[in-house]
């Protein structure tokens, strides 16, 4: 059906990228200007996606332009750059103040979008998704959650600002150490400053165990980016997050 409707504006061979069931696919293809994205969504959804993305736009952002082509379907352009992980996997020294200049950077009007929880006030949600996976660890999970609950709770994670509301190495792209690419904002709404660089150390603090031998300068880099993000947040609030 995808290569039907698209039959006259791309070719039918389309590369999936991402699948995520009932809510969002994303498809790589080939035109004749180039490589693009394919942002597969809820119909109903599509309209805020543009939105975001004008938004971002408008603000100076590096965000790529989106084009409505259909019903459910967004058009990416594809953005310059390297990911974040590849940069580390090679070694090469990246600046914390690509995020925190980011996260200075995103315009005010995204206060005025709908709000979502963030990690932090989804613990449970978390430790019963684990709990269901590993029924062996139980008591392990559940100690764990109410911990982080604890001290998410006590830790004051700042006022309500813009915040992209995903940020993982895969959606920041560089080069010449600047940041020239910022991927999925579909999240992009009010939130606090601790969940995006807590979100961001997370998803860091997690990539020498999946591969080892790719990462082995991440460690130094989570420490490092650690105590720059403490000049922008609470550090009890920031270790929290990243940890929920």
């Amino acid at each position: 059906a995808m290569r039907a409707e698209l039959a006259e504006q791309l070719p039918p061979a389309l590369e999936l990228v991402t699948y995520r069931p009932l809510r969002r696919a994303v498809l790589r293809a080939r035109t004749a200007d180039g490589l693009r994205y394919l942002k597969v969504l809820r119909p109903h959804v599509t309209a805020d996606l543009l939105a975001r993305h004008a938004m971002l736009r408008d603000a100076g952002l590096p965000v790529a332009a989106a084009v409505l082509l259909g019903d459910g379907v967004v058009a990416l352009d594809a953005l310059d750059g390297r990911p974040l992980a590849e940069l580390l996997a090679a070694g090469e020294p990246v600046s914390p103040r690509v995020v925190t200049d980011l996260a200075a950077r995103l315009p005010a009007a995204a206060l005025g979008l709908p709000r979502r929880p963030s990690p932090a006030e989804r613990v449970a949600d978390h430790v019963a998704a684990a709990t269901a996976v590993l029924p062996d660890h139980a008591d392990d999970l559940a100690r764990l959650g109410a911990g982080i609950t604890r001290l998410v709770a006590r830790a004051d994670a700042g006022p309500l600002v813009p915040t992209h509301g995903d940020l993982n190495p895969a959606n920041l792209l560089l080069a010449d150490g600047a940041l020239v690419g910022l991927l999925d904002v579909d999240t992009l709404g009010p939130g606090r400053l601790a969940d995006d660089l807590a979100g961001l150390l997370g998803h860091l603090s997690v990539l020498p165990a999946l591969a080892p031998q790719t990462y082995p300068h991440v460690p130094g880099v989570v420490a490092e980016w650690t105590r720059a993000f403490d000049e922008h947040a609470d550090p009890v609030a920031l270790r929290a997050r990243a940890a929920a």
